[in-house]
């Protein structure tokens, strides 16, 4: 989609965010949330019912993590260790349940969870797959344990928005002087907010891979680009509003930057 001027003022989607990457929800009664990941304070048995409990303490929001969601967040640059030290697991060994392909158990008595071992699976664990030399070990066993959930990656909850991770976007465009605020309540609710350049920059320092949102949200052209404030800021002057645009380490000669990232 080219972008549109309009009385010599940019028209463009308009970027919001519910909660910053990387921080720890201690609101949550009997979990605990760090990022897009969580993890349940208790334990619970292989057999219970997984997806109950995790909307009984999540909400419909979140999911059970699947083995393919640790892959693809260190794929995509995030880092495994911090993320189980955020969730709590910290401890060499520790685990939590996991799905594998949606599956929850390897058989009839073994089910999925994925382990901490810093490089060093200890020789009689039965591995189903690993991630950076066992980094973080898939096994399976019986018994109780934690369980890891993942916020729903991308949700479009209107007819006018898309959410990836704790990020979001307007699906339709706006004018720069319009009613920033009331948009985002009419579009998403007053849960959410218009992101600012200081979220962006707090999701980047903490592990987040800056180009996989700006694909989940849609972006994925050169130069795409969406509102945002700065400091709480709107605009630079009068006629200048703030933005967020993909440069991908290349940005034009003309174009005015007043920060960047990376």
């Amino acid at each position: 989609m080219r972008k549109i001027l309009y009385y010599d003022r940019l028209l463009t989607t308009m970027l919001f965010f519910l909660f910053s990457f990387g921080v720890v929800n201690a609101q949550i009664a009997n979990g605990t949330i760090y990022g897009n990941f969580g993890v349940t304070d208790s334990s619970y048995a292989d057999q219970s019912n997984w997806d109950q409990i995790v909307e009984n303490v999540f909400g419909s929001e979140y999911r059970v993590a699947d083995w393919n969601d640790l892959k693809d967040f260190y794929a995509n640059g995030g880092d495994l260790l911090d993320l189980f030290d955020g969730l709590g697991l910290t401890k060499y060994g520790a685990n939590a349940f996991v799905t594998r392909d949606g599956v929850r158990n390897y058989s009839s008595t073994r089910y999925y969870f994925a382990a901490r071992h810093e490089h060093n699976k200890p020789a009689s664990f039965l591995d189903h797959d690993n991630i950076d030399n066992y980094l973080i070990t898939l096994g399976s066993w019986y018994g109780t344990k934690k369980i890891m959930v993942v916020k729903k990656s991308i949700v479009t909850n209107s007819d006018d928005g898309t959410i990836y991770g704790n990020f979001g976007v307007t699906d339709s465009r706006y004018a720069d002087q319009s009613n920033w605020d009331q948009i985002v309540e009419n579009v998403f609710g007053p849960e959410y907010r218009v992101a600012d350049w200081n979220d962006l920059k707090d999701f980047y320092a903490n592990g987040g891979d800056l180009l996989d949102l700006f694909d989940g949200l849609g972006l994925t052209e050169y130069g795409a680009n969406a509102f945002v404030t700065r400091d709480g800021v709107r605009n630079y002057s009068s006629t200048r509003y703030y933005f967020a645009a993909r440069h991908e380490h290349n940005k034009p000669a003309s174009f005015l930057d007043h920060d960047n990232i990376d």
